[in-house]
């Protein structure tokens, strides 16, 4: 359980500090996200909010990880379920809550502080080590309560000065009846993310095709957020895959990726 919560929040660091964001609102955001699950006539199944970044510059002894960790649970919402996991380690500290907010979401806070390596090479000036916080929000089925509960996370922990990112995600299976009963080509998957994409006036930044999945990574003008790829921006991603256990095609949208796996 802590090796792979240590490994998940590892890989969430990694990335933060690869990214650079944009706009600061995301305005009608959510309302792009199911406007374009409805386009296709797919009711969201799942949706999801995360949140993650660095909030302080230095390695916390686990009584201040505690205490932060209780602030933030307390700021949230979250109603706490079960027992608090913790592991004080000498390469890490890391606290995980996991409960539930109003309105039927679960909930998960992470915190993890880590010292400065010292093979690295000396920390950046003022740098004594980082810790670092990952906050998900699950809404099994609905229409869309995450997405509102996500936006608003992110301006209450506005006073927490936190370098983060901010995930939208909701996911659907494709009607039985809205193309093949079996699994789709490669090109009618390609075909069907392109149009969607294009229908909100976005076009294609980065893609990955083949025959099990299809996902593209653009931008659209209907979406102020967004993260800079080299020269362009990007803030919507699309993902379709055939789901061979339950032999329906699933849709997930992301904004301004999907942070999950497909």
């Amino acid at each position: 359980m802590k090796r792979a919560v240590f490994i998940i929040v590892i890989s969430v660091m990694a990335v933060v500090l690869l990214w650079s964001g944009g706009g600061m609102g995301l305005g009608s955001t959510p309302a792009v996200m199911l406007q374009m699950m409805d386009a296709t006539d797919i009711t969201a199944m799942e949706g999801k909010a995360t949140y993650w970044g660095l909030i302080r510059e230095e390695f916390l002894e686990m009584a201040e990880l505690t205490s932060l960790a209780e602030k933030i649970v307390a700021d949230i919402g979250l109603e706490e379920e079960g027992v608090w996991q913790k592991a004080a380690e000498e390469t890490f500290h890391l606290v995980d809550v996991a409960g539930n907010l109003p309105g039927g979401l679960e909930g998960r806070v992470i915190l993890q502080s880590v010292p400065p390596v010292p093979d690295r090479g000396p920390a950046p000036a003022g740098r004594q080590g980082a810790t670092f916080v990952l906050i998900k929000l699950v809404e099994k089925g609905g229409r869309g309560k995450v997405l509102q509960a996500g936006e608003r996370m992110e301006n209450i922990l506005k006073p927490y000065e936190i370098e983060g990112r901010l995930t939208l995600e909701l996911m659907g299976y494709l009607p039985e009846n809205c193309l093949q009963e079996t699994e789709m080509s490669e090109v009618e998957m390609k075909n069907f993310v392109r149009k969607l994409l294009h229908d909100f006036q976005g076009e294609v930044v980065e893609s990955m095709e083949g025959a099990a999945l299809v996902s593209l990574t653009g931008h659209t003008p209907l979406i102020e957020r967004y993260l800079q790829s080299g020269e362009k921006k990007i803030n919507i991603n699309i993902a379709l895959r055939y789901d061979s256990y339950r032999g329906r095609t699933v849709l997930r949208v992301g904004v301004p990726i999907i942070s999950g796996g497909y």
